[in-house]
């Protein structure tokens, strides 16, 4: 059962929240989510942010290729996520530790934010791990840096 984790003591900001609620359903899943928890975990993404914020991370989901590249030698990891909005040549957002994504979105609303916040990239990127629709690539260290400057 998840509410006990969801109501423990501290926690005070919908960012942590998520990210326990995902990883004790990916515990009780044996780490990913089975369909019927997808429609749960889809309800408590929309309970803990804006409804439009839960549809427009649904249409990167469904729209966007999100692929995790992990360096060879170094083990970092950075996400890069397709704009869903711009197909074809535009640069994919980086997106580093599950907390900073380059897009404009997250800039302006992090530098007025007092707590973790998360734009429609970097909730993609959790849901996309807990649905099993995460693409993991490993690549050179100095690929990965190159990833970093786009």
């Amino acid at each position: 059962m998840v509410v006990p984790l969801l109501c423990r003591q501290g926690v005070t900001d919908n960012v942590t929240l998520l990210d326990d609620y995902l990883a004790e359903v990916a515990i009780s899943e044996g780490g990913e989510a089975a369909p019927q928890k997808k429609e749960e975990i889809l309800r408590m993404v929309t309970f803990l942010f804006q409804s439009t914020q839960a549809d427009n991370c649904a249409d990167v989901l469904d729209h966007s290729r999100i692929v995790e590249c992990v360096g060879r030698q170094s083990r970092r990891r950075i996400w890069l996520v397709q704009s869903s909005s711009h197909k074809g040549g535009a640069s994919p957002y980086v997106c580093l530790g599950g907390h900073y994504c380059s897009c404009r979105n997250f800039q302006e609303v992090s530098k007025k934010a007092t707590s973790l916040v998360l734009c429609k990239h970097l909730l993609a990127i959790r849901l996309a791990q807990a649905f099993g629709k995460l693409c993991v690539n490993e690549v050179d260290d100095g690929q990965l840096y190159a990833y970093m400057r786009i």
